[in-house]
Protein backbone atom coordinates (compact mmCIF):
# COMPACT_ATOMS: atom_id res chain seq x y z
CA UNK A 1 0.00 0.00 0.00
CA UNK A 2 1.37 3.39 -0.99
CA UNK A 3 0.23 6.76 0.33
CA UNK A 4 1.62 10.05 -0.91
CA UNK A 5 0.86 13.15 1.21
CA UNK A 6 1.49 16.42 -0.60
CA UNK A 7 1.83 19.26 1.90
CA UNK A 8 1.07 22.85 0.98
CA UNK A 9 2.10 25.70 3.22
CA UNK A 10 -0.58 28.31 3.87
CA UNK A 11 0.79 31.68 4.89
CA UNK A 12 -2.53 33.18 6.01
CA UNK A 13 -6.12 32.01 6.18
CA UNK A 14 -8.34 34.97 5.29
CA UNK A 15 -12.12 35.47 5.19
CA UNK A 16 -12.99 36.61 1.66
CA UNK A 17 -15.67 36.85 -1.00
CA UNK A 18 -14.47 33.77 -2.86
CA UNK A 19 -12.85 30.58 -1.58
CA UNK A 20 -9.55 30.31 -3.43
CA UNK A 21 -5.79 30.26 -2.95
CA UNK A 22 -3.61 33.13 -4.08
CA UNK A 23 -0.05 34.22 -3.22
CA UNK A 24 0.38 31.50 -0.56
CA UNK A 25 -2.83 32.64 1.18
CA UNK A 26 -6.14 30.79 1.36
CA UNK A 27 -9.31 32.89 1.21
CA UNK A 28 -12.57 31.48 2.60
CA UNK A 29 -16.13 32.45 1.73
CA UNK A 30 -17.72 31.90 5.14
CA UNK A 31 -21.33 32.07 3.94
CA UNK A 32 -20.71 29.56 1.16
CA UNK A 33 -19.09 27.17 3.64
CA UNK A 34 -22.00 27.61 6.08
CA UNK A 35 -24.54 26.76 3.38
CA UNK A 36 -22.58 23.65 2.46
CA UNK A 37 -22.30 22.39 6.04
CA UNK A 38 -25.96 23.13 6.85
CA UNK A 39 -27.01 20.59 4.23
CA UNK A 40 -26.62 18.10 7.11
CA UNK A 41 -30.16 17.65 8.45
CA UNK A 42 -29.15 17.46 12.11
CA UNK A 43 -27.07 20.65 12.01
CA UNK A 44 -29.46 23.53 12.73
CA UNK A 45 -27.05 26.46 12.88
CA UNK A 46 -23.34 27.05 12.71
CA UNK A 47 -20.84 29.73 13.66
CA UNK A 48 -17.66 29.85 11.56
CA UNK A 49 -14.80 32.27 12.06
CA UNK A 50 -11.29 32.69 10.70
CA UNK A 51 -8.49 33.42 13.14
CA UNK A 52 -5.12 33.94 11.49
CA UNK A 53 -1.81 32.87 12.96
CA UNK A 54 -0.89 36.39 14.16
CA UNK A 55 -3.90 36.50 16.49
CA UNK A 56 -2.80 36.60 20.12
CA UNK A 57 -6.00 37.52 21.96
CA UNK A 58 -8.34 34.49 21.68
CA UNK A 59 -9.19 31.65 24.04
CA UNK A 60 -10.92 28.52 22.67
CA UNK A 61 -12.96 26.50 25.18
CA UNK A 62 -15.00 23.28 24.98
CA UNK A 63 -12.73 22.01 22.18
CA UNK A 64 -13.92 18.55 21.05
CA UNK A 65 -11.72 18.02 18.00
CA UNK A 66 -8.91 19.50 15.93
CA UNK A 67 -8.52 18.46 12.30
CA UNK A 68 -5.87 19.08 9.66
CA UNK A 69 -7.36 20.09 6.29
CA UNK A 70 -6.87 17.26 3.80
CA UNK A 71 -8.50 15.87 0.68
CA UNK A 72 -7.94 13.02 -1.76
CA UNK A 73 -6.70 13.93 -5.24
CA UNK A 74 -7.21 10.69 -7.12
CA UNK A 75 -10.80 9.64 -6.47
CA UNK A 76 -10.38 8.21 -2.99
CA UNK A 77 -12.86 8.87 -0.18
CA UNK A 78 -12.26 11.69 2.31
CA UNK A 79 -12.52 10.53 5.93
CA UNK A 80 -14.23 7.28 4.84
CA UNK A 81 -17.17 6.29 7.01
CA UNK A 82 -17.37 9.79 8.48
CA UNK A 83 -17.63 11.99 5.38
CA UNK A 84 -17.08 9.71 2.39
CA UNK A 85 -18.27 6.20 1.67
CA UNK A 86 -16.44 3.41 3.47
CA UNK A 87 -13.40 2.18 1.62
CA UNK A 88 -9.89 1.37 2.79
CA UNK A 89 -7.97 4.55 3.54
CA UNK A 90 -4.24 4.92 3.17
CA UNK A 91 -3.52 4.77 -0.54
CA UNK A 92 -3.30 7.20 -3.43
CA UNK A 93 -2.50 10.91 -3.17
CA UNK A 94 -3.67 13.17 -0.35
CA UNK A 95 -3.35 16.96 -0.22
CA UNK A 96 -2.56 18.34 3.24
CA UNK A 97 -2.46 21.97 4.39
CA UNK A 98 0.31 23.00 6.75
CA UNK A 99 -0.20 25.72 9.36
CA UNK A 100 -4.01 25.40 9.22
CA UNK A 101 -6.33 23.60 11.63
CA UNK A 102 -10.08 23.29 11.99
CA UNK A 103 -11.06 23.72 15.64
CA UNK A 104 -14.44 22.23 16.57
CA UNK A 105 -16.10 23.36 19.81
CA UNK A 106 -19.25 22.28 21.61
CA UNK A 107 -20.90 25.27 23.29
CA UNK A 108 -24.31 23.68 23.93
CA UNK A 109 -24.98 23.49 27.71
CA UNK A 110 -25.96 20.00 28.82
CA UNK A 111 -25.17 18.38 25.49
CA UNK A 112 -22.00 16.40 25.03
CA UNK A 113 -19.21 15.63 27.45
CA UNK A 114 -18.64 17.84 30.47
CA UNK A 115 -14.84 17.64 30.29
CA UNK A 116 -13.31 19.33 27.26
CA UNK A 117 -10.05 20.96 26.30
CA UNK A 118 -9.09 24.58 25.73
CA UNK A 119 -6.13 26.55 24.40
CA UNK A 120 -4.98 30.16 24.11
CA UNK A 121 -3.41 32.03 21.21
CA UNK A 122 -1.62 34.42 23.58
CA UNK A 123 -0.47 34.78 27.16
CA UNK A 124 1.68 32.30 29.01
CA UNK A 125 -0.39 29.32 27.78
CA UNK A 126 0.33 29.93 24.09
CA UNK A 127 3.81 28.42 24.33
CA UNK A 128 2.35 25.19 25.71
CA UNK A 129 0.52 24.22 22.49
CA UNK A 130 1.48 24.02 18.84
CA UNK A 131 -2.03 25.12 17.88
CA UNK A 132 -1.56 28.70 19.09
CA UNK A 133 0.68 29.56 16.13
CA UNK A 134 -1.53 28.12 13.38
CA UNK A 135 -4.22 29.62 11.16
CA UNK A 136 -7.55 28.51 12.57
CA UNK A 137 -10.98 27.87 11.12
CA UNK A 138 -13.26 27.87 14.18
CA UNK A 139 -16.54 25.95 14.03
CA UNK A 140 -19.34 25.65 16.56
CA UNK A 141 -23.02 24.81 16.04
CA UNK A 142 -26.42 23.71 17.31
CA UNK A 143 -27.94 20.33 16.50
CA UNK A 144 -31.48 18.97 16.45
CA UNK A 145 -33.25 17.68 19.56
CA UNK A 146 -33.21 14.02 20.49
CA UNK A 147 -29.57 13.29 19.76
CA UNK A 148 -27.41 11.53 22.32
CA UNK A 149 -24.31 13.28 23.63
CA UNK A 150 -22.02 11.47 21.19
CA UNK A 151 -24.44 11.90 18.28
CA UNK A 152 -24.50 15.64 18.98
CA UNK A 153 -20.72 15.85 19.01
CA UNK A 154 -20.49 13.55 15.97
CA UNK A 155 -22.55 16.03 13.93
CA UNK A 156 -20.16 18.83 14.93
CA UNK A 157 -17.04 16.73 14.38
CA UNK A 158 -18.16 15.59 10.93
CA UNK A 159 -18.97 19.20 10.03
CA UNK A 160 -15.38 19.97 10.99
CA UNK A 161 -14.12 17.17 8.74
CA UNK A 162 -16.22 18.46 5.84
CA UNK A 163 -14.83 21.96 6.43
CA UNK A 164 -11.31 20.51 6.45
CA UNK A 165 -11.93 18.81 3.09
CA UNK A 166 -13.48 22.02 1.70
CA UNK A 167 -10.38 24.03 2.57
CA UNK A 168 -7.99 21.49 1.06
CA UNK A 169 -10.00 21.13 -2.13
CA UNK A 170 -9.82 24.89 -2.75
CA UNK A 171 -6.07 25.10 -2.26
CA UNK A 172 -5.06 23.78 -5.68
CA UNK A 173 -3.16 26.97 -6.58
CA UNK A 174 -0.75 26.66 -3.68
CA UNK A 175 2.72 25.25 -4.20
CA UNK A 176 3.63 21.83 -2.86
CA UNK A 177 6.16 22.46 -0.10
CA UNK A 178 6.84 18.84 0.87
CA UNK A 179 5.90 15.34 -0.23
CA UNK A 180 5.94 12.34 2.11
CA UNK A 181 5.60 8.81 0.76
CA UNK A 182 4.42 6.06 3.08
CA UNK A 183 4.79 2.71 1.33
CA UNK A 184 4.64 -0.65 3.04
CA UNK A 185 3.80 -4.16 1.90
CA UNK A 186 3.05 -5.86 5.19
CA UNK A 187 3.46 -9.42 3.98
CA UNK A 188 6.17 -9.22 1.30
CA UNK A 189 9.16 -7.50 2.85
CA UNK A 190 12.67 -8.58 1.97
CA UNK A 191 15.03 -8.63 4.93
CA UNK A 192 18.43 -9.89 3.78
CA UNK A 193 20.20 -8.06 6.62
CA UNK A 194 18.07 -9.68 9.30
CA UNK A 195 16.74 -6.39 10.69
CA UNK A 196 14.36 -6.62 13.65
CA UNK A 197 10.69 -6.67 12.70
CA UNK A 198 8.86 -4.07 14.80
CA UNK A 199 5.11 -3.50 15.01
CA UNK A 200 2.94 -1.00 16.88
CA UNK A 201 0.15 -1.89 19.30
CA UNK A 202 -2.28 1.03 19.48
CA UNK A 203 -4.95 0.93 22.17
CA UNK A 204 -7.58 3.13 20.51
CA UNK A 205 -10.50 3.15 22.91
CA UNK A 206 -11.76 2.54 26.44
CA UNK A 207 -15.47 1.64 26.72
CA UNK A 208 -15.64 2.47 30.43
CA UNK A 209 -15.87 6.11 29.29
CA UNK A 210 -19.11 5.37 27.43
CA UNK A 211 -21.24 7.20 29.98
CA UNK A 212 -24.88 6.25 29.52
CA UNK A 213 -23.88 3.43 27.13
CA UNK A 214 -23.22 6.03 24.45
CA UNK A 215 -20.10 4.92 22.51
CA UNK A 216 -18.05 7.10 20.18
CA UNK A 217 -17.58 6.36 16.49
CA UNK A 218 -13.87 5.84 16.13
CA UNK A 219 -12.89 3.70 13.14
CA UNK A 220 -14.35 4.28 9.66
CA UNK A 221 -17.34 5.92 11.34
CA UNK A 222 -18.07 2.81 13.41
CA UNK A 223 -18.08 2.15 17.14
CA UNK A 224 -15.42 -0.24 18.43
CA UNK A 225 -16.64 -1.05 21.95
CA UNK A 226 -16.42 -4.84 21.55
CA UNK A 227 -14.06 -4.98 18.58
CA UNK A 228 -11.44 -7.74 18.96
CA UNK A 229 -7.77 -6.86 18.32
CA UNK A 230 -7.40 -6.07 14.62
CA UNK A 231 -4.53 -5.53 12.19
CA UNK A 232 -4.48 -2.23 10.29
CA UNK A 233 -2.09 -0.87 7.75
CA UNK A 234 -0.42 2.19 9.32
CA UNK A 235 -1.41 4.29 6.31
CA UNK A 236 -5.07 3.90 7.21
CA UNK A 237 -4.54 5.77 10.48
CA UNK A 238 -2.57 8.57 8.82
CA UNK A 239 -5.15 8.99 6.07
CA UNK A 240 -8.46 9.61 7.84
CA UNK A 241 -9.72 6.19 8.97
CA UNK A 242 -9.73 7.26 12.63
CA UNK A 243 -11.30 10.27 14.31
CA UNK A 244 -10.68 11.89 17.64
CA UNK A 245 -12.61 10.73 20.70
CA UNK A 246 -14.58 12.60 23.34
CA UNK A 247 -12.10 11.93 26.14
CA UNK A 248 -8.87 13.96 26.26
CA UNK A 249 -6.61 11.29 24.82
CA UNK A 250 -6.27 12.62 21.29
CA UNK A 251 -7.84 14.48 18.38
CA UNK A 252 -8.25 13.62 14.71
CA UNK A 253 -5.16 15.78 14.07
CA UNK A 254 -3.12 13.49 16.35
CA UNK A 255 -4.15 10.44 14.32
CA UNK A 256 -3.38 12.22 11.04
CA UNK A 257 0.13 12.90 12.40
CA UNK A 258 0.64 9.83 14.59
CA UNK A 259 4.13 10.24 16.02
CA UNK A 260 4.82 6.56 16.68
CA UNK A 261 3.83 5.54 13.16
CA UNK A 262 5.91 8.30 11.56
CA UNK A 263 8.96 7.41 13.66
CA UNK A 264 8.67 3.70 12.80
CA UNK A 265 8.36 4.62 9.12
CA UNK A 266 11.49 6.77 9.38
CA UNK A 267 13.47 3.92 10.97
CA UNK A 268 12.12 1.57 8.29
CA UNK A 269 13.24 3.89 5.47
CA UNK A 270 16.66 4.24 7.13
CA UNK A 271 16.91 0.42 7.16
CA UNK A 272 17.23 0.28 10.94
CA UNK A 273 14.13 -1.91 11.34
CA UNK A 274 11.39 -3.61 9.35
CA UNK A 275 8.10 -1.89 10.19
CA UNK A 276 5.65 -4.77 9.96
CA UNK A 277 2.24 -3.28 10.81
CA UNK A 278 -0.19 -2.04 13.43
CA UNK A 279 -2.49 -3.94 15.77
CA UNK A 280 -5.27 -1.85 17.26
CA UNK A 281 -7.16 -2.86 20.37
CA UNK A 282 -9.83 -1.76 22.82
CA UNK A 283 -9.75 -1.85 26.59
CA UNK A 284 -11.68 -4.89 27.80
CA UNK A 285 -14.54 -4.63 30.28
CA UNK A 286 -14.59 -8.19 31.68
CA UNK A 287 -11.98 -10.63 32.88
CA UNK A 288 -12.88 -13.28 30.28
CA UNK A 289 -12.77 -10.79 27.43
CA UNK A 290 -9.50 -9.35 28.74
CA UNK A 291 -7.90 -12.80 28.70
CA UNK A 292 -9.07 -13.35 25.14
CA UNK A 293 -7.92 -9.91 24.00
CA UNK A 294 -4.48 -10.38 25.55
CA UNK A 295 -3.96 -13.84 24.01
CA UNK A 296 -5.37 -12.81 20.63
CA UNK A 297 -3.22 -9.67 20.50
CA UNK A 298 -0.12 -11.72 21.24
CA UNK A 299 -1.07 -14.18 18.48
CA UNK A 300 -1.50 -11.40 15.90
CA UNK A 301 1.81 -9.79 16.83
CA UNK A 302 3.79 -13.04 17.00
CA UNK A 303 2.20 -15.43 14.50
CA UNK A 304 0.64 -13.12 11.92
CA UNK A 305 2.99 -10.12 11.82
CA UNK A 306 6.01 -12.22 12.89
CA UNK A 307 7.29 -9.36 15.05
CA UNK A 308 10.53 -9.33 17.01
CA UNK A 309 9.50 -6.22 18.92
CA UNK A 310 6.46 -4.08 19.64
CA UNK A 311 5.88 -0.49 20.70
CA UNK A 312 2.71 -0.02 22.77
CA UNK A 313 0.65 3.08 23.47
CA UNK A 314 -2.36 3.17 25.77
CA UNK A 315 -5.59 5.12 25.93
CA UNK A 316 -6.55 7.12 29.02
CA UNK A 317 -6.91 5.94 32.61
CA UNK A 318 -5.73 3.23 35.00
CA UNK A 319 -7.66 0.34 33.46
CA UNK A 320 -6.06 1.13 30.11
CA UNK A 321 -2.70 1.11 31.91
CA UNK A 322 -3.35 -2.43 33.14
CA UNK A 323 -4.63 -3.82 29.83
CA UNK A 324 -1.59 -2.60 27.92
CA UNK A 325 0.74 -4.00 30.60
CA UNK A 326 -0.87 -7.45 30.34
CA UNK A 327 -0.43 -7.37 26.55
CA UNK A 328 3.19 -6.31 26.99
CA UNK A 329 3.78 -9.19 29.42
CA UNK A 330 2.19 -11.63 26.98
CA UNK A 331 4.46 -10.37 24.21
CA UNK A 332 7.55 -10.76 26.42
CA UNK A 333 6.44 -14.32 27.25
CA UNK A 334 6.30 -14.99 23.51
CA UNK A 335 9.85 -13.70 23.07
CA UNK A 336 8.83 -10.29 21.67
CA UNK A 337 10.75 -7.31 23.05
CA UNK A 338 8.35 -4.59 24.23
CA UNK A 339 8.52 -0.85 24.71
CA UNK A 340 5.62 0.73 26.61
CA UNK A 341 4.69 4.40 26.30
CA UNK A 342 2.72 5.43 29.37
CA UNK A 343 1.68 8.65 31.05
CA UNK A 344 2.17 9.45 34.69
CA UNK A 345 -0.98 10.06 36.74
CA UNK A 346 0.49 12.29 39.41
CA UNK A 347 3.16 14.92 39.69
CA UNK A 348 4.05 13.61 43.16
CA UNK A 349 6.43 10.79 44.01
CA UNK A 350 8.54 8.78 41.59
CA UNK A 351 7.51 7.65 38.12
CA UNK A 352 7.52 4.05 39.34
CA UNK A 353 4.81 4.97 41.83
CA UNK A 354 2.44 5.46 38.89
CA UNK A 355 2.67 1.89 37.64
CA UNK A 356 -0.33 -0.32 38.36
CA UNK A 357 1.58 -3.54 37.64
CA UNK A 358 4.84 -5.28 38.53
CA UNK A 359 6.64 -7.45 36.01
CA UNK A 360 10.42 -7.61 35.81
CA UNK A 361 10.22 -8.48 32.12
CA UNK A 362 8.79 -5.03 31.37
CA UNK A 363 12.09 -3.18 31.51
CA UNK A 364 11.54 -0.53 28.85
CA UNK A 365 8.82 1.85 30.00
CA UNK A 366 8.75 5.41 28.68
CA UNK A 367 6.80 8.05 30.63
CA UNK A 368 5.79 10.69 28.14
CA UNK A 369 4.16 13.27 30.41
CA UNK A 370 2.13 13.78 33.57
CA UNK A 371 -1.65 13.95 33.22
CA UNK A 372 -2.36 16.19 36.13
CA UNK A 373 0.66 18.43 36.35
CA UNK A 374 -0.71 21.81 37.53
CA UNK A 375 0.02 24.60 35.07
CA UNK A 376 -0.26 28.32 35.83
CA UNK A 377 -1.66 30.37 32.96
CA UNK A 378 -2.08 34.13 32.67
CA UNK A 379 -3.93 35.48 29.64
CA UNK A 380 -5.72 38.81 29.29
CA UNK A 381 -7.71 37.66 26.27
CA UNK A 382 -10.17 39.75 24.25
CA UNK A 383 -12.23 36.98 22.65
CA UNK A 384 -13.55 33.73 24.13
CA UNK A 385 -14.88 31.24 21.58
CA UNK A 386 -16.59 27.91 22.12
CA UNK A 387 -18.85 28.72 25.03
CA UNK A 388 -20.10 31.34 27.46
CA UNK A 389 -17.68 33.01 29.92
CA UNK A 390 -19.13 30.88 32.72
CA UNK A 391 -17.85 27.71 31.00
CA UNK A 392 -16.01 25.53 33.47
CA UNK A 393 -13.04 23.21 33.42
CA UNK A 394 -14.06 20.43 35.78
CA UNK A 395 -10.80 19.58 37.50
CA UNK A 396 -10.28 15.88 38.18
CA UNK A 397 -7.73 16.44 40.91
CA UNK A 398 -9.49 19.51 42.29
CA UNK A 399 -6.42 21.65 41.64
CA UNK A 400 -8.98 24.41 41.35
CA UNK A 401 -12.37 22.74 41.11
CA UNK A 402 -14.86 24.09 38.56
CA UNK A 403 -12.49 26.76 37.31
CA UNK A 404 -14.29 29.43 35.24
CA UNK A 405 -12.64 29.51 31.83
CA UNK A 406 -13.20 33.27 31.78
CA UNK A 407 -10.49 33.62 34.44
CA UNK A 408 -7.47 35.67 33.45
CA UNK A 409 -5.39 33.51 35.78
CA UNK A 410 -5.85 29.74 35.67
CA UNK A 411 -4.24 26.94 37.63
CA UNK A 412 -5.27 23.85 35.76
CA UNK A 413 -4.08 20.34 34.92
CA UNK A 414 -1.97 19.94 31.80
CA UNK A 415 -4.32 17.40 30.21
CA UNK A 416 -6.96 20.09 29.68
CA UNK A 417 -4.73 22.12 27.33
CA UNK A 418 -5.26 21.08 23.70
CA UNK A 419 -1.94 20.38 22.01
CA UNK A 420 0.04 20.19 25.25
CA UNK A 421 0.04 16.42 25.51
CA UNK A 422 -0.16 13.65 22.93
CA UNK A 423 -0.54 9.96 23.70
CA UNK A 424 0.86 9.03 20.29
CA UNK A 425 4.46 10.09 20.51
CA UNK A 426 4.39 13.73 19.40
CA UNK A 427 4.33 15.40 22.80
CA UNK A 428 6.95 18.06 23.54
CA UNK A 429 6.53 17.39 27.26
CA UNK A 430 8.58 14.87 29.18
CA UNK A 431 8.06 13.48 32.67
CA UNK A 432 11.41 13.42 34.50
CA UNK A 433 12.71 12.64 37.96
CA UNK A 434 15.17 15.09 39.45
Amino acid sequence: MKLEIQSMKVDYLIAGGKTHAENENLYVNIEELKDYLLEEEHLLSIDIRVIDKDNDDTRFVNVIDIIQPRCKLDGGQNFPGFVGEIETAGQGITRSLDDVIVVVCNATPGKGRTVQKFFDTGGTGARLTEYSSKNILYLCGETSEGLSDNEHEDVLRIAGMKAAVYLAEHAENLKISDTEVFELDLYNQDNPEGLPRICYYYQVYAPHYDYGNDPSRVLYGQTVTEMPPTILHPNEILDGAMSGVHIQSYSTYDNQNNGIIKELYKRHKNKEIIFCGVVIGVLSMSEKRRSFFVKHTGKLIKDVLNSDGVVLTKFHGGAAHLDSALIASECENLGIATSMHISSFTDEGKLADNLVYVDDKLDLIIAGFTYFEPVDIHFEYKNLLGGPPESFAHSWRATQSNTPMSSVDLKIEAIFIAGYTDFLGRTNVRAMEY
